[in-house]
């Protein structure tokens, strides 16, 4: 039985002040996050401004684009995006921009693993994130094709047993 996964802080953004930016930018891959933190954020932090725009994923430069309309609003923006920060360097000249990467983070694996009561070593884990960086999903999948209390049995079996091959999106560098 897969237990239910409440919203896990582990960049501690929820108490963070954001009054002085323009732009909150969430930057990664899909499923790494970054819309489960915007709806955190909006929720419960404080520290947003009254008028937030909330812009859920920009793929490519044409997404990215449409914002140079956006530039004399008034407004906080909260982006998710899947484009690389340097594409938002840009803004920075004009406003204050607060650059948030979701998905390299041990401690997001390691409490997702800890929740799950799943055994495991820091070896392990860095071991999964340089192959699928750091999302559920993929632990998931490898809890579900073989079902232990040992993370690191578990994951060990996965590779031996099924082929993966890394290959890096260059575009989120």
């Amino acid at each position: 039985m897969i237990k239910k996964w409440k919203f896990d802080d582990y960049l501690n953004l929820i108490d963070y002040d954001f009054s002085k930016y323009k732009y909150i930018v969430f930057v990664w891959n899909s499923w790494s996050g970054k819309s489960s933190y915007i709806k955190e954020l909006v929720k419960k932090n404080s520290s947003l401004g009254k008028n937030i725009v909330i812009i859920d994923e920009i793929f490519d430069l044409i997404d990215f684009l449409k914002l140079f309309k956006l530039f004399s609003s008034r407004e906080q923006f909260i982006v998710a995006s899947h484009i690389s920060i340097k594409y938002f360097y840009l803004f920075r000249f004009l406003w204050n921009i607060k650059y948030i990467k979701t998905d390299n983070h041990h401690n997001k694996i390691c409490n997702y693993l800890q929740c799950k009561k799943l055994r495991y070593t820091k070896n392990t884990v860095k071991n999964y994130i340089k192959i699928f960086s750091a999302t559920y999903t993929d632990i998931d999948i490898i809890i579900e094709k073989y079902n232990w209390n040992n993370f690191d049995e578990a994951f060990n079996n996965f590779i031996k047993f099924n082929k993966v091959k890394l290959t890096w999106n260059k575009k989120n560098k």
